[in-house]
């Protein structure tokens, strides 16, 4: 899993198409998508996941903000970020279990695009580029 989500978090674009070909596609007429296979611009799909998310943003803030409490664990966990991610997943898969998505490619997006740090009303984290960094 970890092997994915460093693939997911170094190609946005496949990260996207991987997201839509599990709930994009649930959206779209079955007829259009089978003959045509087409799948949006990146921008397009990052459109219609921000509608998903906007569907599922109490339920997160509830269940990933208060219950889970994500700020404390992306703290605990910012040397790992493949494990935060993997445990987002597994929340997800339970708490959106009726959703037809890609629980690992949304988790990806959620955290990489910053939604949860958002919703969660989390601090901001100090990035440390190395010993220049001032």
């Amino acid at each position: 899993m970890d092997i994915q989500i460093q693939k997911y978090l170094a190609n946005k674009d496949q990260l996207y198409q991987d997201w839509y070909l599990t709930y994009g596609q649930t959206s779209e007429p079955k007829q259009f998508t089978e003959q045509v296979r087409a799948i949006p611009s990146t921008d397009g799909i990052k459109k219609l996941f921000a509608k998903f998310y906007s569907s599922v943003e109490d339920i997160l803030r509830q269940k990933v903000c208060e219950d889970w409490c994500y700020c404390e664990k992306r703290t605990e966990h910012q040397d790992n970020k493949g494990e935060l991610i993997a445990a987002i997943a597994d929340i997800l898969a339970v708490i959106l279990s009726g959703f037809p998505i890609n629980y690992l490619a949304t988790a990806t997006i959620l955290y990489s695009e910053k939604y949860l740090d958002n919703l969660c009303a989390c601090p901001k984290e100090i990035e440390h580029d190395g010993p220049e960094s001032k």
